[in-house]
């Protein structure tokens, strides 16, 4: 269809848009347009009301939750790096035969973590809630950990 024919197009059907039953009063009505209008008209009434205004406030408090999270896994690492030090220092090992979850006695550090976890509200609510890809309590760690210890 070219411009010619659309246009006429749309002047033809004038009268269904904007009549008494038109689309246009159909669509005031919604409750989509109410919603969207008031959101443009709480937007205009704020101070600032840009949109870089809007998007540097997400940026910092992007930065704020990074920064929370940084503190957060500092005080594990240093709470680990404390048991690792602890064991090494009294020559105690670290692993044991089953280090699974379910099992009665995981070795020495991994049942030291979770006794630590008890008292330490940081370290416990990271134990249950850290991402599968860093967990901080493989050998491999508890060995670079001991190394630069």
């Amino acid at each position: 269809m070219c411009v010619g024919q659309y246009v006429q197009f749309t002047l033809k059907d004038w009268k269904k848009t904007t009549g008494k039953d038109g689309k246009l009063l159909k669509h005031e009505t919604s409750s989509a347009y109410r919603a969207a209008f008031h959101m443009y008209t709480s937007r205009l009434n704020e101070t600032s009301s840009s949109v870089a205004a809007h998007l540097s406030k997400a940026y910092a408090e992007k930065l704020q939750r990074d920064k929370e999270e940084k503190t957060r896994n500092r005080e594990v690492v240093a709470a680990i790096a404390d048991i690792i030090r602890f064991l090494a220092r009294q020559n105690i090992s670290f692993r044991g035969h089953c280090e699974r979850d379910g099992s009665a006695n995981r070795g020495n550090f991994l049942e030291m973590v979770h006794f630590m976890a008890k008292y330490n509200p940081v370290l416990k609510n990271w134990l249950e809630s850290h991402p599968g890809n860093v967990s901080w309590l493989s050998h491999d760690v508890q060995n670079e950990l001991l190394h630069l210890l």
